[in-house]
Parts: structure tokens; C-alpha cells; sequence
């Protein structure tokens, strides 16, 4: 059972040049970001993986716009009433980071248990009966 899960393409750990284009819906910073984290990443994504690294990269372009919309106006701006409240964008900047944050900890998490797997499967390969002794 083990040994289908491991030789499955969906666990097997990928090479920066093996996870692909990044989708066609990714922006320019959000390109940026994939062909970034490809390489940070690399050896720990599986195919399994493209669909988290692409809202990774979504959510890098989230933050990016929160953060120029901050400097802009802004971490304080005025609420109608005229009172000094926190800029909505320091929220969103915050959510995508929290966001990034469970994202990559999942991507390691699953990569620590790829790795693991594989390794396993190395060593149950290798321990093998001797025949004819």
C-alpha cells in the first residue's frame, strides 16, 4: 500500500523546473512570486502542491496591494464620523499574511511527510531476504 502512495506522481517531491508554468490567472507580482518560491521551495513541491502555491502567489498580490495602498493613505485614516481608526488595508495585509503563513506550513508539513514516505520506501527496498544462504 505504502509503496503505490510513494511512486505516485501527486507525493513524489518535483524539482523547481518540473512544477510548470504557473497558472495563466497569476499577475505579474504574483508570477514573480511563484517562479520565487519554485526555487525555495524546490525538491519539496509535488504536483499535489500547484494548486496552494498558486493561492500563495495570489495572496502575495493581495499583500502587495494592501501594503501600497498602507503608504498611500496610511496605516490610520479617518472613519466618516471624522474619528482616527485603523486603514481597512493594514486588515487585508494582515489576513493574506496569516494566510501565506498557514499555506506554507501546510506545503512543509506535507513535504516533511513526502520525504519521510520516500525515505521509507528507500530503506524497506534495501532490507531485503537473502535467498540461498
Amino acid at each position: 500500500m505504502i509503496r503505490s502512495v510513494v511512486g505516485a506522481l501527486s507525493v513524489r517531491p518535483m524539482s523547481a523546473g518540473e512544477m510548470g508554468t504557473p497558472p495563466d490567472d497569476l499577475t505579474d507580482i504574483s508570477r514573480a512570486k511563484w517562479d520565487e518560491m519554485c526555487v525555495v521551495w524546490d525538491g519539496y513541491l509535488a504536483v499535489s502542491d500547484r494548486d496552494r502555491l498558486a493561492s500563495y502567489c495570489r495572496l502575495e498580490d493581495t499583500r502587495a496591494e494592501a501594503e501600497a495602498k498602507l503608504r498611500e493613505f496610511g496605516r490610520v485614516v479617518a472613519s466618516p464620523s471624522g474619528m482616527p481608526v485603523a486603514s481597512p488595508w493594514l486588515a487585508i495585509a494582515s489576513k493574506a499574511d496569516d494566510s501565506m503563513a498557514k499555506i506554507a506550513a501546510a506545503i512543509c508539513k506535507t513535504s516533511a511527510r513526502k520525504k519521510n514516505q520516500t525515505a521509507a520506501a528507500g530503506l524497506r527496498r534495501s532490507v531485503r531476504p537473502q535467498s540461498g544462504s
